[in-house]
């Protein structure tokens, strides 16, 4: 058990985030490399077909009435970690920018590293319904968590019309509608498999790479202040386990729950670093907080998975 997880991790992550970090050490690539390839080769091009190659490969029309649920318990997650943050925040009277506090603790990375996990340990056929979750907290990451750090309105044009969006709700349509008649033996259905295989990989390189890069800017000296490990404290250990209490309550041992305690499980999000550096605000601690995050989870989730598996609840 341990050792195939490991073998899973390793082959859907970690090998893909190390050989980004390499990469972007040993050439001296840039972040607006990086960005440039995400940008284009990732969320423009690749994800969407990724996306729509999932949804209508792998979604029923009986289960489209029931995605909707994605969306609240993502909605729900977000709130839960602001809410925490900010009592935290609080009671433990920081002194870190409080924006920049707040945006680390509520998102996490919920697509590209949830994406090859729950493929590989819930389902294929998850991965269709996991989309609903995440382009939801894409709206919230660039409309209420651009406003915790820009107090500015966001441009909901833009957030509606960007591609992934639009591909999964295309891809629904052609779900509901039953058009989809394409063999998997025809060139088409091959082609579009073959691209789909690589958006994934290369985010993941992507983040490994933007890690790299953010963490030659750290004080890595803050790593004791009760900033820090407070955040380290709410995204490994608050937010787990409160989401998890909930999942075994109110969600059956589906894999809506197992799609969505994996998500719970996720380490700090990797964007809130690009709003804050675009925007301004404690960028050094923001760092210091997601790369730490990161290098936890490579322990964290293997961790998490064992002992609920254990105990029968994932």
């Amino acid at each position: 058990m341990v050792f195939d997880l490991f073998l899973i991790l390793w082959g859907g992550v970690f090998k893909w985030l190390l050989l980004g970090v390499a990469i972007t050490a040993l050439f001296k690539i840039q972040q607006e490399q990086i960005s440039l390839v995400m940008r284009w080769v990732v969320i423009y091009i690749g994800f969407p077909i990724f996306i729509f190659y999932n949804v209508v490969d792998n979604l029923s029309p009986e289960k489209v009435s029931n995605l909707y649920l994605y969306s609240v318990w993502a909605i729900i997650s977000i709130t839960l970690a602001y809410l925490f943050s900010r009592v935290l925040y609080k009671i433990l009277k920081l002194k870190m920018d409080a924006p920049s506090y707040h945006i680390g603790n509520t998102f996490h990375n919920y697509g590209f590293f949830a994406y090859a996990l729950v493929y590989e340990l819930v389902s294929p056929e998850a991965l269709a319904s996991l989309f609903v979750y995440v382009l939801t907290i894409e709206i919230i990451l660039w409309s209420f968590g651009l406003n915790l750090v820009k107090q500015g309105k966001a441009n909901f044009k833009k957030l509606l019309l960007n591609p992934p969006l639009i591909s999964l709700l295309v891809a629904i349509v052609v779900v509901v509608a039953g058009v989809w008649k394409v063999s998997e033996s025809s060139i088409t259905y091959k082609t579009l498999a073959f691209v789909a295989a690589f958006p994934i990989p290369i985010a993941i390189a992507g983040i490994g790479g933007i890690l790299c890069l953010v963490s030659r800017d750290i004080d890595w000296k803050q790593i004791y202040d009760k900033e820090f490990i407070s955040a380290i404290v709410l995204r490994h250990i608050i937010m787990p386990l409160t989401l998890l209490a909930l999942f075994c309550f109110y969600l059956e041992n589906t894999d809506m729950r197992k799609t969505l305690f994996l998500e719970a499980i996720m380490p700090a999000a990797l964007m809130p670093i690009t709003i804050v550096s675009i925007y301004g605000g404690d960028r050094n601690r923001l760092g210091l907080m997601i790369v730490i995050s990161t290098l936890l989870s490579i322990f964290t989730i293997p961790l998490f998975i064992m002992i609920f598996n254990a105990l029968q609840i994932f």
